[in-house]
């Protein structure tokens, strides 16, 4: 279950508030597009507890959050 901790580091780790343009979602995925790439730290954030994972490429990141997850993380 997502809860604000998660959320807190998630936007942390994609290089904080700044660097997020846009977030959306589908049923699994929080889709955000940052400033800049190079400032998300996909490493770290596949290592949180809760993400199951992250895809993409350059400014667009999909992480990985499980069903119903991903809306309420929006």
């Amino acid at each position: 279950m997502v809860d604000s901790r998660i959320i807190l580091e998630i936007v942390k780790e994609l290089g904080g508030i700044e660097n997020i343009l846009k977030v959306n979602n589908c049923m699994t995925r929080l889709r955000v597009g940052v400033k800049d790439e190079n400032n998300a730290n996909r490493e770290n954030i596949k290592k949180i507890d809760g993400v199951m994972g992250i895809i993409g490429k350059g400014n667009n990141i999909q992480v990985i959050l499980g069903p119903g997850n991903a809306e309420k993380a929006r």
